[in-house]
């Protein structure tokens, strides 16, 4: 279930499209509420920091996009409550460990999972902080990319595959760049 996640994106769009300050500030607080129910009454065991990768890496959006578009319209206590969400979900990318990370990076899982957490990372401006971590990822991407897709833009998983991995990969290409 990812319905969370996309309401929490959905709302952070609405109040970055938003003209009216105090309609910027309505739908940045209640990002903010979604992101904060998302830990504190879960309907479902997918969170940002525990699961398998392709689930983190979806839920990572719901916090990477409010976090971007909404961080300046919360008090410090509530930027704060999603930053150390966003430490706990970055941490977390770390210890994880799958077999589709493997061989030449060509599986969909590297530009999703790689995709989320380089999103997340620069959403939180933590290049410098995780420089290690965000040249990894960059090479990651770089190497998926190449491999997965090759010169003709084509994969071996299939043209769901690539739509699906895209939706990350997008993401983490516009944020580095």
């Amino acid at each position: 279930q990812y319905a969370r996640s996309y309401l929490a994106q959905e709302t952070a769009f609405l109040s970055l499209m938003s003209i009216e300050k105090k309609e910027q500030v309505k739908y940045a607080d209640h990002a903010f509420e979604i992101i904060r129910e998302i830990y504190e009454n879960p309907q479902q065991e997918r969170l940002p920091h525990q699961g398998y990768g392709l689930s983190r890496s979806m839920m990572q959006l719901g916090l990477a996009l409010p976090y971007t578009w909404c961080r300046q319209h919360w008090e410090s206590d509530k930027r704060a409550y999603v930053e150390k969400k966003i430490n706990e979900a970055l941490d977390a990318w770390l210890v994880y460990e799958h077999a589709n990370f493997g061989n030449e990076r060509g599986s969909n899982w590297v530009a999703v999972c790689r995709g989320g957490e380089l999103t997340l990372l620069i959403a939180a401006n933590q290049q410098e902080k995780r420089k290690d971590r965000y040249n990894f990822l960059i090479e990651q991407l770089q190497m998926h990319m190449k491999n997965g897709y090759g010169s003709l833009g084509v994969s071996q998983e299939g043209m769901g595959y690539i739509e699906y991995g895209v939706t990350f990969l997008l993401k983490a290409v516009y944020a580095a760049a």
